[in-house]
């Protein structure tokens, strides 16, 4: 389950005041949500300047259709559902020479077995947790860095999905709804993505880089 955010239902009241033209609500709701749909955008693109364009077109999109929202997910999954699905849209354009499959292409990363999943779906060995962070500032500071480097060299799609699950806290069908993709292989893209990240973050949680 995503994580519940602390304006989820104000948002519905604002977004209704927004399509009868509240500018008052308008802005609160690009201040609550633009940081958020900037990060996705990002994450999809990989480049800060498209980023903004993407998030500004978004609005735009959101407003006009403001009154299509249905209230089937939250306010902020909307939008960010709009974000990455405009960001996906720019990506194509900025990559014309190569096909869209290509530019979605997973190749990298480990392989994900069919018994690492239960009947249910969830995981039958979900990644363990680490323990306690680091507690110098310094030291915390570097692995941050590290995180944030990490993200940035992953496959298009598994940089998106972990974004989107454990950073913006989106839950899983709203994210494989975002891209496009089964429940089934939002699970994997995360799956692979979390333990590529951990493989990377290891030696900083040990004490092997400094």
């Amino acid at each position: 389950m995503g994580v519940q955010h602390e304006h989820d239902s104000g948002d519905v009241d604002l977004l209704d005041a927004a399509t009868r033209g509240d500018q008052a609500a308008i802005e609160t709701l690009v201040r609550r949500h633009t940081p958020a749909m900037r990060r996705l955008a990002q994450s999809v693109l990989g480049d800060a300047a498209l980023a903004e364009d993407v998030v500004q077109d978004s609005w735009l999109a959101a407003l006009r259709k403001a009154d299509s929202f249905k209230g089937r997910a939250s306010v902020r999954s909307w939008l960010l559902a709009i974000c990455a699905n405009a960001a996906r849209t720019r990506r194509g354009k900025e990559q014309r020479v190569l096909p869209f499959s290509a530019v979605w292409k997973d190749e990298r990363g480990p392989a994900v077995e069919i018994g690492m999943f239960v009947g249910s779906g969830a995981w039958a060995a979900p990644v363990t947790a680490w323990d306690d962070g680091p507690h110098d500032e310094a030291a915390a500071a570097v692995l941050q860095k590290a995180l944030e480097d990490a993200i940035a060299e992953l496959p298009p799609r598994q940089r998106v999905v972990v974004v989107a699950a454990d950073v913006l806290g989106c839950p899983p069908a709203e994210i494989a709804a975002m891209l496009g993709i089964t429940p089934g292989h939002q699970r994997v893209l995360l799956y692979k993505a979390r333990v590529r990240l951990r493989t990377t973050l290891d030696p900083y949680r040990q004490g092997r880089v400094q």
